[in-house]
């Protein structure tokens, strides 16, 4: 009797184990608490549209800022969330169009904070990589403009490192205040 007791438990147990391939089961079979939802929940983040600002070099012309509309569910800060957007670069559909950015992909936001109508923005140091007098205005003319597009904000200023620096502006000149769309009226979109 204990033989056919410890037989029939064999043959129990191996009926329980796991399978050695997975084991496919077909949708309609799912217990519906387990069954995926058709349309995932909102996260409850709420929905931010706004600007960034890339480059476009059409032809012959100088390079210009050329902005792109976004739309994004965040709790951040709308001024973290357009320049992490920013910093994220073109799509590959932007950049098939002749979009692109001139912030080093390396660049990275430490900080965005709002001070009245002033962004505080810093950034890594990578932002200060090695470029052309034309380029490096160009990026502080991108995170500027993408900061000016949003509501209630009128001016930037940089730190790097949470050190604060000088900007060029279109002017030629190097200014360590808060920087407005003003400063870069050469290489806005017209």
């Amino acid at each position: 009797m204990r033989r056919l007791l410890a037989a029939v438990a064999c043959v129990a147990l191996a009926a329980c184990a796991t399978p050695s391939t997975p084991v496919v089961v077909p949708a309609d079979q799912i217990p519906f608490g387990l069954g995926r939802s058709p349309n995932p929940e909102p996260s409850g983040a709420p929905e931010l549209t706004f600007k960034v600002a890339f480059v476009r070099r059409p032809g012959r012309q100088p390079a210009r800022l050329f902005l792109v509309e976004r739309t994004e569910s965040t709790f951040e800060s709308p001024a973290a969330t357009a320049v992490r957007s920013l910093l994220l670069g073109p799509s590959d559909r932007e950049a098939d169009r002749g979009i692109s950015t001139e912030i080093p992909r390396e660049a990275r936001l430490l900080r965005a904070q709002m001070f009245g109508q002033v962004v505080e923005v810093d950034l890594s140091r990578e932002f200060q990589a090695a470029a052309s007098s034309e380029s490096f205005l160009l990026r502080v003319a991108q995170i500027v403009t993408t900061l000016t597009s949003l509501e209630g904000v009128t001016a930037a200023r940089f730190s790097i490192d949470g050190e604060v620096v000088s900007v060029p502006t279109h002017r030629g000149e190097t200014v360590d205040r808060p920087v407005t769309q003003a400063d870069y009226a050469d290489v806005l979109p017209k």
